[in-house]
């Protein structure tokens, strides 16, 4: 009796004191685990990206990718941890929960689908910022103080002015934020313009002062497709967001849906900031803050 009282209390005590590396989550665990991966975006691989590793909100480890775009973290603590990736122009890419149990390896893909354009990391003065060209139009970078992200903007001066993403684009979102610097009325429309083939062939989504339009443009020849109310100001800012997705098109104002509407006459194209006033006087009219998810 004495002897399996005494057996007893070995095995509770070797329950009691079994040490937590057996845990295959636990941080103290001898067996490591390794993680790698590639980042990409619609363009390809993204060289020279910065990878964080965080857990519990805390940054465990950071290394950037080779000029094939891998990253690797090698002998991680075992844990649950998020994957963000960093790039100049892209929107971060986020990758959770990643579960790195002990002596695990795991490879996961890492993917910007969107660009953001603050124009803040432009020099002033600029006429064609990263990823943009002037076709037609006086454009520039200039501070603006009222600018949704500080310090600049991205201008344009003139009766009739176009500057394009330089990718060509068939299902995709565009979104920016716009102002008018010189009072509104019935002749000045800015917006943006999509899935430009030429220039007498595309879309353009149209604000002005009272009116938000989705035109079609075919052979030179315009075509309203749909319209809806709006109220623009100037000196003010304004939000406009543009949903493409094979023939269905959804146009949004400040956040409210406002054109729904469905055409197959141009699949793909070029898309950009576009800026018209019918008649002098000239307009200026400032852009920030473009955001592009293809």
């Amino acid at each position: 009796m004495k002897r399996i009282l005494f057996l007893l209390i070995i095995l509770f005590c070797m329950v009691c004191l079994k040490p937590p590396r057996d845990n295959p989550y636990d941080p103290d665990n001898p067996d490591k685990a390794y993680l790698t991966g590639i980042v990409t975006s619609p363009d390809g691989r993204i060289a020279n990206a910065e990878v964080k590793l965080i857990t519990d909100d805390t940054i465990y480890a950071i290394t950037s990718t080779n000029s094939e775009g891998w990253y690797e973290f090698k002998d991680v603590d075992p844990g649950v941890y998020k994957l963000i990736a960093f790039a100049d122009y892209f929107i971060p890419a986020e990758y959770s929960p990643e579960s790195l149990p002990a002596g695990s390896s795991d490879t996961i893909e890492l993917y910007f689908c969107g660009m953001k354009f603050t124009f803040d990391d432009d020099t002033v003065g600029t006429i064609e910022p990263f990823d943009f060209r002037r076709v037609y139009g006086a454009w520039k970078v200039m501070p603006d103080t009222t600018a949704p992200s500080l310090p600049n903007v991205y201008n344009c001066y003139g009766e009739r002015c176009l500057a394009l993403y330089n990718k060509e684009v068939s299902d995709f979102s565009i979104g920016v934020n716009l102002k008018f610097n010189n009072p509104v009325d019935t002749l000045s429309n800015a917006g943006i313009i999509l899935r430009l083939k030429d220039s007498l062939n595309h879309y353009v989504v149209l604000a002005s002062r009272k009116i938000l339009s989705f035109v079609k443009i075919k052979n030179g020849n315009p075509i309203i497709l749909a319209t809806a109310p709006i109220d623009i100001l100037h000196n003010q800012w304004y939000e406009l967001w543009v949903e493409a997705s094979g023939e269905h098109f959804k146009v949004y104002f400040d956040g409210e849906l406002k054109i729904d509407k469905s055409d197959d006459e141009f699949s793909k194209g070029m898309t950009g900031l576009w800026v018209n006033r019918e008649l002098p006087p000239q307009i200026s009219v400032n852009f920030d803050d473009v955001v592009i998810f293809r």
